[in-house]
């Protein structure tokens, strides 16, 4: 059985078992592009039943640009019931896949300025790019950016890290780590 095929089988159990319940996919760097990647595939059914989009959270940490135009406003748009795309201070990665290339970010940053070290909920829109904000991550530009914040959330290292969970059974959690699944 691939780890696909488990996660989307824990997946169904568990929104079958609790229906009241939102479903959180949360990921950190590379996990975090697989975390926004799985929530838009489980809202259009591409993975299996198709899940209320309403029912979803997506929350990313550390997250690149993970796809174009097309795909951010997909995310936009479907109606997720919360989108949160935390950025620490000077992190690096959410600057990489540059815009230039046509990749672009969905909305929902939530920023960790450097220098008020206060969370600013980016609302101040690129035109061009309305999943960038001018006010937040963007506004330091790629010069001052970090690797080091990249791995540091909340004093917290994380690496590679995509987690799913039931919103009101919070011990109930699937870590996908690098390598595996792991089930609690």
């Amino acid at each position: 059985m691939t780890i696909k095929k488990m996660v989307i089988d824990e997946i169904i159990s568990r929104m079958e078992k609790y229906p009241s319940y939102n479903l959180v996919i949360m990921g950190h760097s590379f996990g975090a592009a697989i975390a926004a990647i799985m929530a838009s595939n489980i809202a259009v059914g591409s993975l299996g039943p198709k899940f209320s989009p309403s029912k979803i959270e997506l929350v990313t940490f550390g997250s690149s640009r993970v796809g174009n135009k097309y795909f951010a406003e997909s995310i936009d748009g479907a109606g997720f019931a919360d989108v949160a795309r935390i950025v620490h201070s000077t992190d690096i990665l959410p600057h990489i896949a540059p815009m230039r290339l046509g990749y672009q970010h969905y909305k929902g940053e939530v920023w960790l300025s450097s220098v008020s070290k206060k969370w600013v909920t980016c609302d101040d829109r690129d035109p061009k790019n309305p999943g960038e904000a001018l006010n937040c991550a963007n506004s330091i530009g790629t010069f001052h950016v970090s690797r080091i914040t990249h791995s540091n959330y909340w004093s917290r290292t994380r690496d590679n890290l995509c987690m799913i969970h039931m919103s009101s059974k919070p011990m109930e959690v699937i870590f996908l780590p690098k390598f595996g699944l792991i089930k609690y």
